[in-house]
């Protein structure tokens, strides 16, 4: 589609509409990429962007690979028919075990910046962006003031409790997550949540999951491996219970 004017209103047969993809992964390379601001820009330049990173070499510079990725938003933003702002997160593996991350900010019409973002070796938090970090941040202290603290699940957790608190009125929907390994391309991650599947904001029906071809490692709401179709943890997860310390 083209647009030529402004698009014709349409009857809005739902309240609200979560299906659109924040995060992405690449299923070739080390890369993943995630985004909050406009949704309709956000997603197609996300979805852009990770069909040109696929369609090249694994990175090994990182700094070319943000100069790159800043280029694609940049460019992709100047031409972009309505007055937009939107946030892109992007990481790379570039060596083993090293992991870099940038966001890329498009503010207004032909201004845009890049700040390199600090990661630990830990595990940890890198940001929060959105008008739903105000959900996130008090969620993401009780974590960790629990005996989770310092592990993926304390992370994940506090982000499954911001969705649902409803503190902020702009986020809801399933959670969507993607990650990088020590090795490997990206990973989305599939979630198991209130006896449903979901992948990227979708719910996936069990026989459409067997043809799912990007690599899909499951999780529940307590973060454990599960398996999608029984939604059982796997037998050889590790449990992990909500600490009794978060309500």
């Amino acid at each position: 589609m083209t647009w030529t004017s402004q698009p014709p209103q349409k009857p809005l047969i739902y309240g609200s509409w979560c299906n659109a993809a924040k995060v992405v992964a690449s299923s070739k390379h080390p890369i993943i990429a995630g985004y909050c601001g406009d949704s309709i820009f956000g997603t197609t330049t996300l979805v852009q962007l990770l069909a040109l990173m696929d369609s090249g070499s694994e990175p090994t510079d990182y700094e070319s690979t943000i100069e790159a990725a800043h280029d694609i938003i940049r460019s992709s933003h100047s031409v972009y028919p309505y007055k937009s702002q939107a946030e892109f997160i992007v990481g790379v593996r570039y060596a083993p075990s090293e992991f870099a991350f940038s966001r890329i900010a498009c503010l207004s019409p032909g201004e845009s910046c890049v700040e390199s973002l600090k990661v630990d070796r830990q595990t940890g938090l890198v940001g929060s962006w959105g008008s739903g970090h105000k959900a996130y941040k008090p969620k993401h202290e009780m974590w960790q003031r629990s005996d989770a603290a310092g592990f993926s699940r304390a992370i994940a957790g506090a982000f499954f409790d911001a969705i649902e608190s409803g503190i902020d009125d702009k986020t809801g929907g399933p959670p969507q997550i993607v990650g990088l390994r020590r090795s490997g391309a990206g990973v989305v991650h599939g979630l198991v949540m209130n006896e449903k599947r979901f992948v990227s904001g979708m719910e996936i029906s069990a026989s459409a999951i067997q043809s799912i071809s990007v690599p899909l490692e499951w999780r529940n709401r307590d973060f454990e491996r599960c398996d999608p179709s029984s939604m059982e943890p796997l037998a050889k997860a590790q449990r992990q219970p909500r600490p009794r310390n978060v309500k």
